[in-house]
């Protein structure tokens, strides 16, 4: 298991993540797959339920990826509220 993460390391992974979900590149790729993956379950047949559950599976494991980004920037967020109070009290 690995050890907790500093309040400043949490602060400096919240800033990678912003730069990394703000950066055009990664918005751009993100459009892209996501609409690729949604078209591609809106295209397949009835028949093909394996394929599709793949797709939404691929969909999931997608969205899942930007949701630990956000989860890191909140982590983030909460770790500069905690240093300030830290602060505060020295």
């Amino acid at each position: 298991m690995t050890e907790p993460l500093s309040l400043e390391a949490q602060v400096e992974r919240a800033e990678a993540a912003r730069q990394i979900i703000q950066a055009q590149l990664f918005q751009d790729t993100w459009a892209e797959m996501e609409t690729a993956i949604v078209d591609k379950i809106a295209q397949c047949p009835l028949e093909a339920e394996f394929l599709r559950t793949r797709l939404c599976m691929a969909l999931g494991t997608l969205r899942t990826f930007r949701q630990v980004l956000e989860s890191h920037m909140e982590t983030g967020k909460m770790a500069v509220m905690q240093l300030g109070r830290k602060e505060g009290f020295r």
